[in-house]
């Protein structure tokens, strides 16, 4: 039995919804779909337990656990947790990642503790006591570096300071939903302030008007500058498909991989790894362990078919950027 000594939990929340909330799969029935992300938080949790021993790990869910996660729940020591999705967004709210708010109900009811919430696909490289005594006594949140004018989930950065002038906050940038540190501190806090704004969203939404729809949304806007404490030394959302590969080769001083593109591949491969409680998973120093994710989650050393593949993949991207430039240019001259 491992001794708990951790000061913090570590919570993977994770409603089950339809099949076409999840875009990142939407290839794969229902039914595969729930395994390949049991698989995934299946890795997710093995990695956390590999390089954090005494932590306590939860997965909360609004559903029954998928048999390709309980066998690992059950070994690793993973708590268990069964929990309505009370804000699950009324028809029609948003198109996709409906699953995503579930968050909003795991803030919620871990007011008064510590806890690092993350997506289950992500790789945990390290130990994780350092990375959380550095955020201290702030939330903990990645930004995301988007264009201005970009759509992120259907909203613009100039409609995100509109709606958050109209909760009464100040939006600042975009923030990702995949890794997020509340401390005790800010737990009660932070959850108000994310209800308020998912039930003032809901009115608007009502009333036909432009709303907050993702947990990304509602977290960009209530976490304003001096809010929050980055987490991009720590952790980065990596993809690596053939027309986005977002690799930059320093992955390794991370202490967090998310890899949304990897859960019916990667996080595939891997799973039989974690499943045995022999193999290097377990026992390999961290730099072999680093190499062997890296290899399965296509960080590098990609096999010649994903690698013709990708470089497919960035040609296309090239002649469509070029392409892209030669519209606005006869548009501009005419």
């Amino acid at each position: 039995m491992r001794q708990t000594t951790s000061r913090f939990q570590v919570v993977l929340p994770f409603a089950l919804v339809g099949a076409d909330q999840n875009p990142n799969a939407a290839t794969l029935h229902l039914d595969e779909q729930q395994d390949t992300y049991a698989r995934a938080a299946a890795v997710t949790f093995g990695s956390l337990r590999r390089w954090n021993p005494g932590i306590d790990l939860v997965w909360f869910t609004n559903g029954p656990v998928h048999p390709s996660l309980l066998r690992v729940t059950q070994r690793l020591e993973v708590s268990i947790v069964s929990h309505e999705f009370t804000r699950e967004p009324p028809d029609g709210y948003m198109s996709a990642f409906q699953g995503c708010l579930y968050i909003l109900d795991a803030i919620d009811k871990y007011r008064g503790k510590s806890t690092l919430y993350l997506d289950p696909d992500i790789v945990c490289t390290q130990p994780l006591a350092d990375v959380v005594d550095s955020l201290g006594e702030r939330v903990g949140a990645l930004p995301m570096h988007f264009a201005p004018n970009e759509l992120v989930n259907g909203l613009r950065a100039t409609q995100l300071i509109e709606l958050s002038e109209d909760i009464g906050m100040r939006f600042d940038g975009f923030l990702g939903g995949e890794a997020i540190w509340v401390p005790e501190c800010r737990s009660e806090e932070l959850a108000d302030a994310l209800w308020r704004a998912y039930a003032r969203s809901v009115e608007r939404f009502k009333r036909g008007e432009v709303h907050l729809a993702t947990e990304e949304h509602l977290l960009s806007a209530v976490l304003g500058s001096g809010t929050y404490k980055s987490l991009e030394p720590f952790v980065r959302r990596i993809w690596t498909t053939s027309r986005c590969r977002s690799v930059r080769g320093d992955e390794d001083e991370l202490a967090l991989w998310h890899l949304p593109a990897e859960k019916a591949r990667g996080f595939r491969l891997l799973y039989s790894a974690v499943m045995d409680p022999g193999s290097w998973f377990w026992s390999a120093p961290p730099a072999v362990f680093l190499d062997r994710c890296g290899r399965a989650l296509s960080l590098h050393h990609r096999k010649p078919r994903k690698l013709a593949r990708d470089l497919i993949g960035q040609s296309v991207n090239l002649v469509s950027r070029r392409l892209t430039q030669v519209r606005d240019f006869s548009s501009k001259r005419r």
